[in-house]
C-alpha cells in the first residue's frame, strides 16, 4: 500500500487529476482490479497538497473490476495493446434527453504498467478537461518506473516467500542439515542438527568442523581426518562418502551417519551436511549380530559332536556296519556337512554386518567346486 500511494501521489503532482486509479493484473481470470484510487478536487493551495497522502484509499475502492476484452473500457483497451490511450470527454447539449454516462463527460487516460513485456496492471487518470500530449508522456515515463517497482515488490515477495518456505523446511526436517563453508566452519544449522549433537543450532554456527567432530588431537576415530577435509573436497569438487562415526555426546555414545555433498554457488562452493543419529539402529544391528553369533556357536558345538559319532561309526568302532547302514550313515553324515556348511555362512553374515569380515583371494578350481555342488545336490536328491 505504501508503494501505491508514492506512485498516485507522484502522478496527481505531475498530472492534476480528480481521479487516480490503479489496477493489478490477474492472469488467471483475464481482469484487472483496483488496488488503489485517489479522489478529491484538484486544489490551487500549496498547503493542502500535503493532504493528499491521506486520500489515496486501498480499501472500499470505487472502482470494479474491469474484463480485458471489454471494448468499452479504454484502460483494458490500453492493457491488451499495451500502449497508453487517452479519451476526450463528451460534450452534452441541453437537446440531449438521455445522456451518456457521467464518466463519458470526463477525459480518460489510460497507461499500462509493463517492466520487461510482462504486464503488471494500469493506470487510469480522469478529470474534465482534455489531457494534453505532454501530460500523456510523464505519464507513460511514470508508468514504466512504477512497473518497475512492482516487478522489484514482486521478486523481493517471491524471494522471501521461498526463504520462508525454506525455513520451515529446515525447522520441521528430522534430519539435521547444515552447511559448512570452505574454510570448514559452520554458517547454518537447523534445530534437528543441534539436538543430534547436543548443541544449541546458534552456537554451531562459526564453529570448526573439526572441534564438533572431535577431531583437535589428531582424530578419534578412522574416518575423522577425511571427514573434517571439507574445504579441499569443495576446491577439488569431489564427493565424500557415507561415513559413521561413534561420538560422545553428552556424556552418552552416540553413533551418527553423515553425508556431505558439494554444492556450487554463484560466489564460492559450499558443503551441505546431512545428519542422522544411528545410535538406535547401530544398537539394533549389534544385538542381532550378537544373537547370531551365539546362535551358531551353540549350534556348532552339537554338529561337532555329531560328526564325531558319526565317523566313528563308520570306522567300525561300535561294531561292523551291513551295506545298507553304511549308507544311511554315510547320507547323514553329508547331511550334518551341509548344515554345518549353512551355519558357517551364517557366522560369516553376522562378521559381514559388523564390519569384521575379511575377504582373502586365492586360486582355486572351479572343476572341484561344481563337482563338489554335484554331489551334494545328488545326495539331497536321493
Amino acid at each position: 500500500p505504501a508503494l501505491y500511494r508514492t506512485i498516485l501521489n507522484d502522478i496527481r503532482h505531475l498530472v492534476p487529476c480528480d481521479f487516480v486509479v490503479m489496477y493489478q493484473y490477474n492472469e488467471s481470470t483475464q481482469e484487472l482490479y483496483p488496488v488503489a484510487e485517489l479522489v478529491g478536487s484538484i486544489s490551487s493551495k500549496k498547503g493542502e497538497q500535503e493532504d493528499m497522502l491521506a486520500e489515496v484509499k486501498t480499501t472500499n475502492l470505487q472502482r470494479d473490476r474491469i474484463k480485458m476484452h471489454n471494448a468499452n473500457s479504454v484502460i483494458a483497451w490500453a492493457a491488451v495493446h499495451r500502449h497508453p490511450m487517452l479519451r476526450t470527454p463528451i460534450k452534452a447539449t441541453l437537446e440531449d434527453d438521455a445522456l451518456p454516462m457521467p464518466s463519458a463527460h470526463l477525459a480518460e487516460m489510460a497507461a499500462p504498467l509493463i517492466s520487461k513485456r510482462v504486464l503488471y496492471g494500469a493506470i487510469a487518470l480522469q478529470r474534465s478537461e482534455p489531457f494534453t500530449s505532454e501530460e500523456l508522456r510523464l505519464v507513460r515515463n511514470l508508468s514504466n518506473m512504477a512497473a518497475a517497482a512492482l516487478e522489484n515488490v514482486e521478486l523481493f515477495q517471491r524471494v522471501r516467500t521461498d526463504q520462508e518456505q525454506l525455513r520451515a523446511i529446515l525447522s520441521s526436517s528430522s534430519d539435521g542439515i547444515a552447511i559448512i563453508g570452505v574454510n570448514g566452519c559452520f554458517i547454518e544449522a537447523n534445530p534437528a542438527f543441534g539436538r543430534i549433537f547436543g548443541i544449541d543450532p546458534s552456537q554451531v554456527v562459526g564453529m570448526e568442523c573439526l572441534e564438533l567432530f572431535e577431531c583437535e588431537e589428531g582424530g578419534s576415530h578412522e574416518s575423522c581426518q577425511k571427514l573434517c577435509m571439507v574445504h579441499q573436497a569443495l576446491q577439488q569438487q569431489e564427493v565424500l562418502p557415507y561415513v559413521e562415526i561413534d561420538l560422545q555426546i553428552q556424556g552418552a555414545s552416540h553413533s551418527v551417519g553423515l553425508s556431505l555433498t558439494s554444492v556450487s554457488t554463484a560466489h564460492k562452493p559450499l558443503c551441505l551436511v546431512i545428519a542422522r543419529d544411528v545410535t538406535a539402529m547401530r544398537d539394533v544391528t549389534r544385538l542381532k549380530a550378537n544373537f547370531l553369533s551365539m546362535i551358531t556357536h551353540e549350534l556348532r558345538s552339537p554338529l561337532n559332536a555329531l560328526h564325531g559319532y558319526l565317523d566313528l561309526a563308520l570306522t567300525g568302532i561300535a561294531g561292523e556296519l551291513n551295506e545298507q547302514q553304511r549308507e544311511f550313515v554315510q547320507r547323514a553324515r553329508a547331511s550334518s556337512e551341509h548344515l554345518y556348511a549353512l551355519v558357517e555362512d551364517l557366522l560369516l553374515i553376522t562378521r559381514a554386518d559388523s564390519g569384521q569380515m575379511r575377504l582373502s583371494r586365492e586360486l582355486t578350481s572351479l572343476q572341484e567346486i561344481v563337482a563338489n555342488a554335484i554331489e551334494e545336490l545328488e545326495l539331497m536328491a536321493t
